[in-house]
């Protein structure tokens, strides 16, 4: 009877720990070819993920929080780079459309980080801040001139970022 009811406790035991205590399972390298799959520089796409520490151990949920900070490894050159072409131009359109390029960057990292708070809390259905971003990097792009390249690149790369963060809210949105 003592070994039935120390069976019974211990088994209801399991059964809750499992309940509360998920197993999880790490990002494999498929769902990374998903994601990536999904934007405009996939094998970036994959180095990005796989050079991060952070993705070897992550669940798909991690995985978003990781895409999102992906955003906030931008900031200081970016920055630092708009003020330099805006400062040091001899004015005209090239110093307004750095100008304007800042203005947009500040806007995209304040939904960037409300897109982490989101993910954070799993409310990936709530997480639609990198469409707008993306469409905020472009515009910085089509105003820029030909000659200010550098904020054409700054503008590619900030839009595929987006597109990376995008296709994991994506896929977990459809899982």
């Amino acid at each position: 009877m003592r070994y039935n009811n120390f069976a019974m406790r211990f088994t209801l035991i399991l059964l809750l720990a499992y309940y509360f205590i998920k197993p999880t399972s790490a990002v494999s390298q498929n769902l990374l070819e998903i994601i990536c799959h999904r934007t405009q520089y996939p094998e970036i796409c994959k180095r990005m993920f796989n050079d991060d520490p952070r993705t070897s151990a992550a669940t798909p949920d991690q995985l978003s929080l990781i895409s999102i900070s992906f955003m906030y490894y931008l900031p200081d050159s970016t920055t630092t780079t708009y003020i330099n072409v805006r400062n040091n131009s001899p004015g005209g359109q090239l110093r307004i459309d750095a100008r304007n390029c800042l203005s947009n960057y500040y806007a995209i990292t304040k939904k960037s980080i409300e897109a982490y708070r989101l993910s954070a809390i799993l409310m990936y259905t709530r997480i639609n801040q990198f469409t707008e971003s993306e469409r905020l990097a472009y515009s910085c792009g089509a105003q820029a001139p030909i000659k200010s390249s550098i904020l054409q690149i700054i503008n590619i790369d900030i839009v595929f970022r987006c597109q990376i963060a995008k296709s994991v809210i994506t896929y977990l949105k459809e899982s």
